[in-house]
């Protein structure tokens, strides 16, 4: 490229000088400077050409110099000399593999201004395995680009840049509970972009596939105008929490009670169907979730205080009229058991007392009348098991009540 611009300048001006010398072109073509006349050892003659070159000279520099500022003003770069380089690596090339593109940690590691940035190449491109890249082109996108060494083609230039790690965001979610309390619940969640179940492996640890990268790139949403970048901007990751998450969990929780919301396995639903949704979800901008969790549900303001003071009146009411309704119960049952019991003993007494009388008559002696109380307090406890319990003591008191007895009566039968 330089011969071409210097050279062409010069052929035209030794032809303008030999002619002012009227030597016939034919006598020095195409040998000129081989067989050079005697004009061409006089240094006016060169001084001439020389002046013959510095308005084509400068006309290119010229040139080079409007085409470059044209560039710079056009793509935005931060000096001439960004554009006048790339003029010159895309008219001759590069000699070498610079100027390339560092791609790491989801982001461009050089300045975002220079010409390879904002106008695309020639250039290298280094992408590090933690990120991913897709390339535009005319206004078109073009290639999905993992990690490697790779070199843009003319006016290829990095679209959007996709970060290949795992993702975890905490992210506070205000809503509005089934009575109205406005509560507050940290969502934790940890996703990263679809592998389409690869493995990870020392070469590539954080496998994925072009159509989920794709995915991510173009899955961006333009907020409302009044605000500021870079929150007007959702990418990928943005939209699986603040998209995502957060309107699905705000879903969730209007339709619990604070009482529910409070309880932890109530909570490890709600979780659950978190986790679930999400999933579900999430496909559909690329990601995959690894993990869902839920933080404490705050309360803060005081009209929540206030609504808080009144469910736990309502709830103390509630308890305390299931404990009296309990204890009348208990009560109730008490008593049943205890005129049954009653009742049963009478009966088994009548009974006891009517079979003494029709075997023994009126020679009735006392101690077969407590042997026979004793086995009908007996029998009445194996009948009524559940409903009357007798304790140790009075077990071994009526035992030896009933030995002693026995005891007695036969030594009254030995002196008989």
């Amino acid at each position: 490229m330089a011969g071409l611009i210097l050279g062409i300048p010069f052929v035209l001006s030794v032809i303008t000088e030999l002619r002012a010398y009227r030597v016939s072109l034919v006598e020095v073509w195409p040998f000129c400077l081989l067989l050079a006349p005697s004009c061409l050892a006089n240094w006016d003659f060169w001084f001439f050409v020389s002046l013959n070159m510095f308005p084509g000279l400068v006309a290119g520099v010229v040139v080079w110099w409007l085409a470059a500022r044209f560039v710079r003003s056009l793509y935005g770069l931060k000096s001439t000399k960004e554009g006048f380089n790339f003029l010159l690596y895309r008219l001759a090339g590069r000699p070498r593999f610079q100027p390339f593109l560092l791609v790491k940690e989801g982001n461009v590691q050089q300045d975002e201004d220079n010409a390879l940035r904002r106008v695309g190449g020639p250039g290298g491109l280094v992408v590090f395995t933690d990120s991913a890249v897709v390339t535009e082109k005319n206004g078109k996108l073009g290639r999905v680009l993992g990690p490697g060494i790779y070199q843009l083609d003319p006016f290829e230039k990095i679209w959007d840049i996709i970060d290949l790690r795992p993702q975890r965001w905490e992210f506070p979610v205000e809503a509005m509970t089934q009575e109205g309390i406005p509560v507050t619940c940290k969502a934790d969640v940890s996703f990263k972009i679809d592998d389409g179940g690869k493995q990870s492996t020392c070469e590539e640890p954080y496998p994925m596939t072009e159509e989920a990268v794709r995915q991510a790139a173009t899955s961006k949403w333009i907020r409302e105008a009044h605000r500021t970048e870079p929150d007007r901007l959702l990418t990928w990751t943005k939209r699986v929490i603040i998209g995502d998450t957060e309107g699905t969990l705000r879903s969730i929780l209007a339709r619990c009670p604070l009482d529910q919301l409070i309880d932890p396995a109530a909570r490890g639903e709600i979780q659950t169907a978190l986790e679930e949704s999400l999933r579900q979800s999430v496909p559909g901008v690329g990601a995959q979730i690894m993990r869902v969790a839920l933080g404490d549900i705050k309360l803060e303001d005081e009209v929540t205080q206030q609504w808080i003071e009144k469910w736990r009146a309502e709830r103390q009411r509630q308890m305390m009229e299931i404990k009296a309704r309990g204890q009348a119960e208990r009560i109730s049952i008490e008593a049943n058991a205890r005129a049954h019991i009653q009742m049963k003993m009478i009966v088994n007494a009548v009974e006891t007392f009517t079979r003494i009388a029709g075997q023994y008559g009126e020679k009735v002696l006392p101690q077969l009348v407590i042997l026979r109380f004793i086995e009908m307090i007996r029998r009445t406890s194996a009948e009524l098991s559940g409903m009357v319990y007798l304790p140790y003591d009075v077990m071994r008191t009526l035992k030896m009540l009933e030995d002693r007895i026995e005891g007695r009566k036969q030594e009254d039968a030995k002196e008989d």
